[in-house]
């Protein structure tokens, strides 16, 4: 299928155009101004868009010269060719852009990049003002609900913590009689080494129900071997120990020698 559209060819290094028609005929591109004509493979050509609007295709010719094109149908006519269909897409796709952004113009534009985007960003900022606004309008009804509300739950509060207060006072006073028993204990049966005074350790360990001693270990050595046997055998030497509270829990216990 032959096609024929009328263009202005730029040959190479000048600035002064010549009209030329163009006839499309299968793989071969034929410009020709009356007088003489030029040819070149359609595989060869570069496409692209050009003037100030981007409304015009620009062909640009393995010779140097360049084509331009005010008709947009023409890139139907490229499309035939099927190595150049990938630029007649680019270019359409250009083309189309360029249309949109016209039509909207520059106002449009603006609003469109940071309208829209404002738009979303200020929604949390109107949700809060108008919560504001409603709070400030009608603030008795947020006032007497706070009211009951604290009230009630006062009183539900309340009630536990008096009756769970003696409770409590009695575990932690159970629990520092046998803390003062347990330390009893180990002093009973500790030896310092001579010329320790200035020895520390700490040791960790626990005391089943039974009272016997199990998991015992430094978590800070004295650093002396004797001083360090001398603690560990004052606990595992002279077991059981007071038993625990609790019957059915074993106890962590944390001593300083």
């Amino acid at each position: 299928m032959k096609s024929n559209f009328r263009a202005r060819i730029y040959p190479t290094g000048s600035s002064e155009g010549i009209a030329v028609d163009l006839d499309l005929d299968g793989e071969v591109l034929v410009a020709s101004d009356g007088v003489s004509t030029a040819s070149w493979p359609m595989s060869s050509l570069r496409l692209n868009l050009g003037g100030c609007a981007e409304d015009r295709v620009v062909v640009h010719c393995p010779s140097g010269d360049t084509l331009i094109s005010t008709d947009m149908k023409i890139l139907g006519a490229f499309a035939n060719c099927p190595k150049l269909k990938v630029q007649v897409d680019s270019t359409r796709g250009k083309h189309t852009a360029a249309t949109f952004r016209r039509r909207l113009g520059t106002t449009g534009m603006l609003m469109l990049w940071w309208g829209l985007p404002l738009t979303i960003l200020g929604l949390p900022f109107l949700v809060i003002a108008i919560a504001l606004c409603a709070h400030f309008l009608n603030p008795d009804a947020d006032s007497t609900q706070s009211t009951v509300t604290a009230t009630a739950g006062e009183q539900q509060k309340q009630q536990p913590q008096e009756a769970a207060a003696p409770a409590e006072n009695a575990d932690a006073e159970e629990l520092n009689q046998y803390n003062e028993a347990v330390v009893t204990h180990i002093e009973k049966y500790f030896h310092r080494p001579k010329r320790s005074d200035s020895l520390k350790a700490r040791a960790r360990f626990t005391i089943k129900p039974d009272g016997k001693v199990s998991s015992f270990s430094f978590t800070q050595s004295s650093g002396n071997k004797a001083f360090d046997l001398a603690a560990k055998n004052a606990v595992l030497n002279h077991q059981p120990l007071p038993a625990p509270p609790d019957p059915t829990r074993p106890v962590e216990f944390d001593y300083d020698f």
